[in-house]
């Protein structure tokens, strides 16, 4: 066992005593990304004579400040202005230069004007109006308190009314659970901090502990512990004591803290899991009880995570940092490297031993833990290496970002005593939030960002119209707003603002970016009239997302048998007849309905005394269909405009109420469908099961939707026992709302994004809530063309089926429910001749276009290093056409930003060679001006057959029929290459390549009639591939490409019955292609087996 090198406490015991001599009062701030819990913050302000002079080292107090503001913000539940303040102190972190200036700090990353603002207010003045406003904020002061969060805390404030810790105590029976009990009990003692001196004795007892749990555990390896944290850096006080523990034996974990338990050290056990145990521990004879955190980890991370767990958090940011420059990550667990051909990184196959080994590998001079006060002491050996650093998480743009999605801790189930609580830790749903890639018409996203100062229903219709892209501009209040328009209008109105499937979007987007927003939380609308009280509470139902293992962690837990029932798409109600007179009312917003007992003599509802029923008020399709279709939108706005009616609806006879719980007496659901068959009333269908699978309830609920005789959005699923009725959605029930098979699933649209080819022809792609299907997330999918999109009604809340099968981009097999509207393209363009495709109506000018073509041109000539990012900063520049780049000089190119004079050499010497040694067949083919479709194999038939065709006399009707005879060639085609000759031969002479159409070594084209044409390539017409057509798929082998070339053989994109042989990357992919070809007969080659068949 080893608990601190001696020599590291000679060099604790040296600093403690100069701390002691020199230390100045100052204001403890939260380690806030350390680790996530609960961490209890002093907010004493500074006071004017702390505040440093103009040349004093800033960089610690501004640290602080953000710190706390970002503390602040999280216990206030502003999670977004938390994660920015965080970032911006990650920024500030990774600074190891001393800041004597805020003004230092303008257009760092992460550092927008408003968070320069607080900093410059804070270094003037000691402290900030925002601490001295919330320090005596009743909700701050009540989220200290373990266990309560902002929500919490704002309930209590507001709803009950509570203004101090003693108004909580004498009310914590009745306002608070076990938990949060606990907190309050310890509340006093959590703040205190902890002596080095009583952590010592801590530290005495944990080794006893731990030699005891050693002894029971013979077999055991590599057992060792360690106080990590501020203790371990020397500090003299803590604000609690984390334990980091590592064996071969994870039983040595359990033994060990089941050892502290039994030695009543342990006398609260706040949560525990198997590698994670946070409790309450007090010393014999002590009055102060401390939180510790132990961890467990394996042998091989141990020196990670007592590295990281270790600190400073200065410390950590600026060597994750050092470690990014080598293109590694190192985190907790290891240091990891993005391989080659590798979807995520992987853990580098190395053996660290020790911290030390650690510091080795990254080639940095080894820093005892008293050592590690900031980024300073990130020292490389080599001292040529800058340790100053670009912050480890930086945002594009500097200025207060939008955080990313936070993923949800994991709820440990592992019971222990004394007095074990589960927690729920506070997290947010991860959700693949990837950035959308850049659209080809700049004015789309100018629609989406400026919506953020609009109205509630402005921002709602920008959304209708632009997506979800208009959602991610959005702060949480702003997204709160749509929420609660929506659901007024939904609920109390006959015009809804959204389709339900844009509200599913709207809502499930908030969820995992805020997952503690409060208007998420209320299903349903306050009820403008008739309101009251409901007698039951009428809960809504989870949904469960057919694409995870969700189905399979449920049925472990609720074995069956089950029972589903169709999710009726209606307006929800509740049948009471347990008084003298039976009441009728809407659910409202699940607590406070609607009083709509005076509709009960229209509706002939059968008696049912001493019962409470819930149903669906509806009407079934056949009916909406012949009566109403062409003035309500659908079944459920009519039913809802009709019951809010302030006058009795006609229509009223029309609606249907359809039963599917008997609230009260507690049954089981398949006894509460018998007896409500058995009292007369309509049931919905309904049917048992003993075994569930996302293949069985897709099928049904695809059979449900198509021939029920009311709408439903879904299949409730329901393990069929009685279970007490509770606050919350129920737990044993689920919403099977998606249809999903091995190669097929359903999904909603989320964005249509268009962007231009390099013809101009603008292509959509759909953008949908991210599903797993066969093993691959996916966020995008293809929509063929714009006619598709818009016969389709393919937009923002459509559902749509898509196929993935093998490695085939996945398309839209079919359109669910279409959009309320299409999503077109938002700039001007037009419709090619037979409506299909769209075409943008200014190509020439359009930037993504000419970034394309100029790109496509340097890609197909071979030019190293003109991809499509240089290409950008060349048109930056200003040379924005190839021909203005062919004349650059290398003055020109090194003027480009970020072109040094190695890369200046290489592209202007790379442009010169390969435009040089290009034939005219390769410069045509680069150029993309002879229309849509024409490429190589379209036009070296055309140059084979007729070399002068571009110079030659022939009028232009004269060559389109001449083109006729090409093979290949229609009558389309003809005209359009014919067209572009001009075009063409401008092209060559602003590039200054007219030398290409003259006869030579290099064009081997001849252009005066009475010479005979050179021949256009030399083609081996004996060679078995002469005139094979060939088909690769997921590759694209340049040697087997170029040599077909010279044999006459031709790469096609589509597999036929003449394709002569498939090349694959691996025998064992499985796709389209494959499947034709073994159907077919076609023979399926590697490329090593290509070469050694045909080119050896």
């Amino acid at each position: 066992m080893n608990t601190g090198t001696e020599v590291e406490n000679q060099k604790i015991e040296k600093k403690n005593s100069k701390e002691n001599r020199t230390q100045k009062k100052r204001s403890p701030v939260a380690n806030t990304t350390r680790k996530r819990k609960l961490r209890i913050v002093e907010t004493l302000p500074i006071s004017m004579s702390t505040v440093p002079p103009v040349a004093t080292r800033l960089n610690e107090t501004i640290v602080d400040v953000l710190g706390r503001l970002a503390t602040m913000m999280t216990k206030k539940g502003d999670y977004i202005r938390s994660r920015a303040y965080t970032k911006a102190q990650d920024t500030v972190l990774s600074i190891t230069t001393d800041i004597t200036n805020v003004d230092q700090l303008k257009g760092k990353p992460n550092i927008g004007p408003t968070i320069l603002e607080k900093v410059k207010e804070y270094v003037s003045t000691g402290t900030l109006r925002l601490f001295e406003r919330e320090k005596d904020n009743p909700e701050y002061i009540l989220s200290e308190v373990y266990g309560i969060g902002p929500k919490k805390a704002h309930e209590l404030v507001v709803e009950k009314g509570v203004r101090t810790i003693a108004d909580l105590r004498a009310r914590q029976d009745e306002l608070l659970n076990e938990t949060q009990k606990m907190g309050l009990h310890y509340y006093e003692d959590i703040l205190e901090k902890v002596p080095r001196s009583e952590i010592d004795v801590y530290n005495a007892q944990f080794g006893k502990a731990f030699d005891k749990s050693l002894a029971s555990h013979p077999t055991q390896t590599n057992s060792n512990y360690e106080i990590v944290g501020s203790y371990r850096r020397g500090a003299t006080v803590s604000g609690d004591i984390d334990v980091i523990v590592t064996s071969n034996l994870p039983d040595v974990f359990v033994s060990f803290v089941d050892a502290l338990i039994s030695a009543k050290i342990i006398i609260e056990v706040l949560s525990r899991g198997k590698t994670k145990c946070l409790v309450i521990a007090r010393l014999p004879g002590h009055k102060v009880a401390r939180r510790v955190d132990f961890m467990f980890t394996s042998p091989e991370e141990y020196p990670f995570a007592v590295l990281y767990f270790t600190g400073s958090k200065g410390f950590n940011t600026v060597m994750r940092g050092h470690a990014l420059k080598q293109g590694l990550s190192l985190n907790e667990h290891g240091l990891y490297k993005k391989l080659p051909g590798k979807e995520k990184e992987e853990k580098i196959d190395t053996t660290f031993k020790t911290e030390r080994d650690i510091f080795d590998h990254l080639r940095l001079v080894y820093k005892h833990p008293v050592d590690r006060i900031d980024g300073r002491a990130v020292v490389p050996m080599d001292p040529s290496v800058s340790t100053e650093i670009v912050p480890v998480v930086p945002l594009p743009k500097a200025e207060e970002p939008v955080p990313k999605a936070k993923r949800s801790s994991k709820k440990t189930d592992i019971k222990t005593s004394p007095h074990t609580i589960t927690i729920k830790k506070r997290g947010m749903k991860s959700v693949a939030a990837q950035s959308v890639a850049a659209q080809s018409v700049a004015a789309q996203s100018v629609a989406a960002q400026s919506v953020a100062a609009q109205s509630a229903n402005q921002r709602i219709d920008a959304f209708k119209t632009n997506g979800i892209s208009v959602l991610e501009k959005l702060n949480e209040k702003e997204l709160s707003d749509m929420v609660v328009a929506t659901n007024d209008a939904y609920y109390n109105t006959q015009t809804p603002l959204l389709t339900d499937n844009e509200y599913d979007i709207l809502k499930e987007y908030i969820e995992t970016k805020f997952p503690k927003n409060e208007a998420i939380q209320q299903v349903g609308a306050p009820v403008t009239k008739n309101k009251v009280t409901l007698p039951y509470h009428m809960p809504s139902m989870d949904k469960i997302k057919p694409d995870t293992n969700a189905l399979t962690t449920w049925m472990t837990k609720y074995k069956g048998p089950y029972l589903l029932s169709c999710k009726l798409d209606g307006v929800s109600g509740m049948y009471d007849c347990t008084g003298k007179e039976p009441k009728l009312y809407t659910r409202g917003d699940g607590k406070v309905g609607q009083n709509i007992t005076g509709l009960l003599p229209h509706l002939r509802l059968p008696g049912a005394k001493g019962f409470v029923i819930r149903g669906e008020f509806i009407i079934p399709k056949a009916v909406f269909d012949a009566k109403y279709k062409e003035t309500f939108a659908n079944p459920r706005n009519l039913v809802s405009g009709i019951i809010n009616s302030k006058t009795m609806d006609s229509k009223i006879g029309d609606i249907h109420f359809v039963v599917y719980e008997i609230i009260h007496p507690q049954l089981k659901p398949s006894e509460q469908m018998k007896k409500l068959t058995d009292l007369g009333f309509e049931v919905v269908q309904h049917r048992n099961d003993k075994v569930l699978s996302n293949a069985s309830l897709s099928e049904t609920l695809m059979d449900w939707r198509s021939n029920y005789k009311y709408e439903i959005d879904g299949v409730i699923v329901s393990d069929d026992n009685v279970y007490p009725r509770k606050e919350g959605n129920p737990e044993h029930a689920f919403a099977f709302k998606m249809v999903i098979s091995d190669q097929m699933a359903e999904a909603k649209v989320v964005d249509v994004e268009w962007a231009a080819s390099k013809s101009g022809y603008l292509k959509p792609r759909i953008r949908i809530e991210p599903i797993r299907l066969g093993g691959v997330t996916i966020e995008y999918c293809t929509a063929f063309n714009g006619n598709f999109v818009e016969k389709n009604k393919i937009g923002i809340g459509a559902v749509i089926q898509i196929i993935r099968s093998g490695d085939v981009i996945p398309y839209i097999q079919a359109v669910t429910s279409p959009a309320s509207q299409p999503k077109m393209p938002t700039v001007p363009y037009h419709w090619n001749d037979t409506h299909v495709d769209i075409i943008l109506d200014d190509v020439t000018t359009d930037e993504t276009v000419l970034l394309k073509n100029i790109t496509a041109f340097f890609v197909e000539l071979e030019v190293d290093g003109l991809s499509a990012g240089n290409v950008k900063r060349i048109m930056n520049a200003g040379f924005n056409s190839v021909p203005k780049i062919l004349k650059m000089t290398r003055a020109d190119f090194a003027n480009v930003e970020g072109f040094k004079e190695k890369m200046v050499t290489k592209i202007y010497e790379g442009i010169k060679a390969k435009v040089d040694s290009a034939t005219l067949l390769q410069v045509m083919v680069a150029s993309n001006l002879f229309g849509r479709g024409i490429g190589e194999r379209k036009i070296r038939p055309i140059m084979e057959k007729y070399p002068t065709i571009l110079t030659s006399a022939e009028t232009p009707a004269q060559k389109t029929t001449m083109l006729l005879s090409v093979p290949g060639i229609g009558k389309e085609q003809s005209k359009l290459f014919v067209e572009n000759i001009p075009r063409f031969l401008a092209f060559l002479r602003e590039c200054g390549l007219e030398g290409k159409l003259t006869p030579g070594p290099v064009s081997q084209v001849a252009t005066v009639p009475d010479v005979p044409p050179v021949p256009f390539e030399t083609v081996d017409k004996t060679n078995p591939l002469y005139g094979k057509k060939i088909v690769m798929t997921k590759i694209r082998d340049k040697d087997i490409i170029a040599y077909m070339k010279t044999v006459g053989a031709t790469l096609e994109d589509a597999i036929k019955k003449d394709t002569f042989v498939l090349i694959v990357k691996s025998k064992s992919d499985v796709s389209n292609k494959t499947k034709y070809a073994y159907d077919n007969s076609i023979p399926i080659m590697e490329p090593a087996e290509f070469k050694e068949r045909f080119m050896s």
